[in-house]
């Protein structure tokens, strides 16, 4: 089998190589490859150049409409830089998806591609739950931090794989 990642220098997505080189796959009697990433990868995993993919999950969904074709399978790596953040003064357990009914989210497009999916698959309709996906703020702003400054849930990077 073939594995390929988005970034083969990030700290998101080595654990994927490092565990092919420490011998994990091998452990579990899975024999894997890395291969570095090709132009388009989610397009090599469709067409089977590849089995599996560690990238940021909006991109098999580009590929992969409403993962139609493709699975997200795991987590590699948690504590990131995805998170999902809610207002301090808004009360809510961690991992209670149901707190954002009546919010406003943050997301650049291709993510929120991949938010929008996870809401939807935690039974949160953005129409009935009144839930709305807006763009981020624009890295120039100075005041972008100080306004997306929030408690935070750590989230995780996804790795794809054909069915």
């Amino acid at each position: 089998m073939r594995l390929t990642v988005a970034d083969a220098i990030s700290p998101s997505y080595f654990v994927a190589i490092a565990a092919i080189q420490l011998g994990f796959f091998q452990q579990e009697g899975v024999n894997m490859e890395f291969v570095f990433s090709p132009p388009n990868p989610s397009q090599a995993l469709k067409d089977g150049t590849i089995d599996f993919f560690g990238g940021s999950p909006y991109t098999g969904l580009r590929t992969f409409p409403g993962w139609r074709g493709g699975v997200l399978l795991c987590a590699l790596s948690h504590y990131t830089y995805w998170f999902l953040a809610i207002r301090s003064d808004i009360k809510c357990e961690q991992g209670d998806v149901s707190a954002v009914k009546g919010l406003r989210l943050s997301a650049s497009a291709d993510p929120g591609l991949t938010v929008k999916r996870l809401l939807e698959e935690a039974g949160i309709d953005l129409q009935r739950d009144n839930v709305r996906i807006v763009p981020s703020p624009r890295r120039t702003s100075p005041y972008a931090y100080e306004q997306a400054r929030h408690r935070r849930s750590p989230a995780s990077t996804p790795a794809l794989a054909r069915p």
